[in-house]
């Protein structure tokens, strides 16, 4: 929603309150993505070493997925 647009005002706390929740958000959306591509590094290690896939085919295997 664009404040600016619908005329609204916010008192310098609101404003505060809603700046410290949206990078409280932020940081959460950042910690599950490293969350997430932890993971998605962890499950392709439990595929490709089993397999007797090399550092390179890993890597071709990494991008095509991507």
């Amino acid at each position: 929603m664009n404040f600016k647009k619908q005329k609204v005002k916010l008192s310098l706390s609101e404003e505060s309150e809603w700046m410290h929740y949206f990078k409280e958000q932020k940081q959460k959306a950042r910690d599950l993505q490293s969350q997430i591509t932890h993971t998605i590094r962890k499950i392709d290690r439990l595929v490709c070493e089993p397999n007797g896939l090399t550092g390179e085919e890993i890597g071709i295997v990494e991008v095509s997925v991507v």
